[in-house]
């Protein structure tokens, strides 16, 4: 794996962290944010070429779709594991076809300018970033499927909770799928 495909990946799985918080499906509103969301870091953190247009359109898509299927699909078969999968795979093997990503420029000087003023980085090179990159995603992933999991036991054996359902509720905010 690239260091631009450990980038991508990671920042897809990070906000999809919502959805440990949430037991049902995240509605239009919801779904729209996570991939306005999504998008959005997409184009921050990588140069503008064919790869970034394609992902962009792909996670946004990917995104909008499983939205609308989660509403309809019972969500302990693995459905948002599929959507997952669609999300990281799709855009990098069309980003496979071209130059693929390439990190924004400010990105990078960003980078350098932490390696070389902080002393915990010190003498941090690309392998160490990258091993870095991969025990993120692995932890992101961890994260995201261990909560499928989860769920889908807890479907399975009927234990689901049925109370409010995200902590925002319990604290008396209003959800971001209620109108305003």
């Amino acid at each position: 794996m690239t260091l631009e495909f450990l980038i991508f990946a990671n920042l897809m799985l990070l906000p999809r962290l919502v959805y440990l918080t949430r037991d049902g499906p995240l509605g239009n509103r919801g779904a729209a944010i996570l991939g306005a969301v999504q998008g959005g870091l997409l184009l921050l953190a990588f140069g503008w070429n064919l790869a970034l247009a394609g992902a962009v359109l792909t996670v946004v898509a990917v995104t909008l779709v499983a939205a609308v299927f989660e509403r309809r699909v019972d969500l302990a078969r693995g459905f948002r594991l599929l959507s997952l999968a669609a999300l990281i795979l799709i855009p990098g093997y069309l980003a496979s076809f071209g130059p693929g990503f390439a990190v924004a420029p400010w990105v990078l000087a960003v980078g350098e300018h932490l390696v070389a003023h902080l002393p915990l980085l010190h003498g941090l090179d690309a392998t160490v970033v990258k091993a870095l990159m991969v025990l993120l995603l692995g932890i992101l992933l961890l994260a995201n499927e261990t909560n499928i999991g989860i769920r889908a036991v807890f479907h399975h054996c009927r234990l689901e909770p049925h109370g409010p359902k995200s902590w925002t509720e319990q604290a008396g905010h209003e959800s971001i799928d209620q109108p305003a």
